[in-house]
């Protein structure tokens, strides 16, 4: 099965996630971990709605909640997997990235998400059983790494 179909699948089944932040910017205060449960529902054959929470923990033990809604969708014909923040509702996505595979194991993005003058590049593969999403995040502001472990 093409890489892009199994990530797509495993996603179907997500219920927990784990992450750690590293920052190496001057102001270092996003370094840390968390975990959390996941809530999946699927709106049309193309989509996903993946509904995140759970605690932070930053590197000087202050614990924070968090909660982030996802949009996962598939473009078959083009071989993509679109990912998209609902921070401000379905209505008003914040578009994140398009993934495709850069390799049999991973799926990358095919541009970097800008954010200002930084630039978010994510990969996603499947690592012991979890789907691992790794982000790399660069620029005047920010030299951050952000890892997710999915189950």
């Amino acid at each position: 099965m093409h890489l892009l179909h199994t990530v797509w699948n495993r996603l179907h089944t997500i219920q927990a996630l784990e992450f750690t932040a590293t920052s190496h910017s001057r102001t270092r205060g996003w370094t840390g971990h968390g975990r959390g449960s996941v809530a999946v529902t699927q709106n049309h054959d193309t989509d996903l709605i993946c509904t995140e929470m759970g605690t932070w923990t930053t590197d000087t033990n202050v614990q924070l909640a968090f909660r982030n809604v996802y949009r996962w969708t598939i473009d078959k014909k083009a071989q993509l997997l679109h990912l998209e923040h609902l921070r401000f509702g379905p209505e008003q996505p914040v578009y994140l990235c398009a993934l495709s595979s850069q390799s049999t194991t991973h799926l990358c993005s095919v541009q970097p998400h800008l954010c200002g003058p930084d630039q978010y590049m994510v990969s996603i593969s499947i690592e012991s059983g979890w789907l691992a999403m790794h982000w790399d995040i660069q620029g005047p502001h920010k030299n951050e790494q952000l890892s997710y472990w999915y189950d």
